[in-house]
This record gives C-alpha cells, structure tokens and sequence, in this order.
C-alpha cells in the first residue's frame, strides 16, 4: 500500500502519524525513540519542553534497546562519535543512575536537531506526513521544541495506547531485520494492530520472503490471536498455527468478527 492510499483511507491525524512510524525509511532506529519521547510528553500536555528534557526518554529508550538487539543494518560502519556507539559505551553507567549520563544526554542534544528531528516527517521518496508533530525553535546553545496541536492529539486520544504498541511493534521488526541481515529491505507491510485490545495482531511476510526469517528472528515472528490471547508461530508459508494467512491485505479478520485494521512491515528483497 502507499502513503497516498494509506492516508485516503483514513485522512486524519492518527493516519498521519502512523505514516510517519510505518512508513518513514529505516537506516537506523532513532525515529522510534523519539516518537515513543514526543508521546510521553504530549500525553501530559506539554507543548513547549527544551530538547535536553526531551532528549532524556529519547536516549535511554535507545540504550534499552541497544541492549537487547542491533540500532542500525549489519556492517553498518559505527565511528566512536556516533551516537549508538556512545549510547553503547555509556549504557552500563546509564542504566545504574537511572537516567542518561552527562556525556550520552549532550551527545543526544547534539546531535538530534541536525539528524532524526529533521526527518521524522519525511517519507521515502521525498515526500512528507501532510501533519507536523513539533517545530525546533531557539538558537544552538538552548533548543525549543513546540508540540503542535494535532500531535496533543494523537497522543491524549484513545488509541494512544495502541498507537504505542504499534511503535514498539514495529521498532521490534526493525531491529530484527537488521539481527537478520536484511536491513534496508523491511519496509512495506506486515504489523497490525486490533484497535479493540491494543495488540499487535500479526506479523506478515511478503513474497520473496517466504520463511519471514525476519519476522521470525528475536521472537518478532508471531501472530496473536487476541481473543485467546494465544500466540502462534509464523510458519515457511508465511501462516500462524492459530489460523490466518499472514500474507493478507491491510486488514484482516480476527476471532469473534472483529478486524485488526492497519499497515505494517513486510520483509522484501532489496
């Protein structure tokens, strides 16, 4: 599905953000903590914070996460100045202050405005969400972020919660295809959420991937059947052991007729 077609679906703030997140390129992870920072400070009515304070949630969900799986696609070259390296190297101090060290929180302010804050909007192909989130303001020594309305919004609604599970969601795709060695290919369809418990409904493999061995990776590779609450393997033919072709359109039906609308990611070849 493209991003013209997603959004005619449903054109609305919520479709807008859910483009940014679905279907925005992926060379490296960042443009999920920072989502996952701007919902944190919107659900509580903020709409004007100074980037170290958002900086804080933005770096020690990227340390959480560097922990556990790959930021960036396999042989990606890592210099020391590279803000996942310094993530990596300052996660352990991080962790016991419960809180970004000195040295990680200046590296995230750095090193934000002139990365991930300039393209969280865009989308592949040089086009943009038709929504802005936050403007930067201020001069290089003290950094404004102004949350827009419509990103007070997104975040105080009613499905802010499952619009944070689909970020974690598709977070988790990412990163296991990097572990898996397909990078820069994860990027159409696959994860949806059923807006009716907030779960993310299942992972779907495209043509080209029959194994989905990214889906599969880092127990990425499962489709939830949210009635039982049972979770199914994906198998080589792309199906869940709970029933469902995986391979399906944006939107499919779930257990007591209900459907799980939405688009996520589906591994391609590149």
């Amino acid at each position: 599905m493209t991003a013209d077609a997603f959004f005619s679906a449903e054109p609305s703030v919520r479709s807008s953000w859910r483009l940014a997140i679905l279907m925005g390129a992926n060379s490296r992870t960042y443009k999920f903590a920072l989502g996952d920072a701007l919902l944190e400070h919107a659900r509580h009515g903020h709409t004007e914070i100074l980037l170290s304070e958002l900086a804080v949630p933005y770096a020690m969900s990227l340390v959480e996460h560097t922990a556990k799986a790959p930021q960036a696609p396999e042989g990606t070259s890592i210099g020391k100045a590279d803000f996942l390296a310094i993530a990596a190297a300052e996660r352990e101090e991080t962790q016991k202050l419960g809180r970004p060290t000195d040295l990680l929180l200046e590296a995230a302010v750095k090193s934000m405005p002139a990365m991930v804050m300039q393209r969280f909007h865009n989308l592949r192909g040089g086009t943009e969400v038709p929504h802005r989130f936050y403007e930067v303001a201020g001069n290089p020594r003290q950094r404004i972020v102004r949350l827009t309305p419509e990103l007070l919004q997104v975040a105080q609604s009613e499905q802010a919660t499952g619009l944070r599970t689909e970020l974690g969601a598709r977070w988790t795709i990412v990163e296991s295809s990097f572990a898996a060695g397909i990078g820069r290919a994860l990027i159409e369809e696959g994860v949806t959420v059923d807006w009716s418990t907030l779960a993310p409904v299942s992972i779907r493999a495209s043509a080209g991937w029959s194994t989905g061995a990214a889906a599969r990776h880092a127990g990425a590779g499962t489709a939830q059947a949210t009635e039982t609450g049972a979770i199914g393997e994906c198998t080589g033919r792309g199906r869940s052991t709970v029933g469902g072709d995986l391979r399906g359109g944006g939107i499919r039906d779930l257990p007591g007729g209900r459907s799980g609308a939405g688009v996520g990611l589906a591994a391609r070849r590149p």
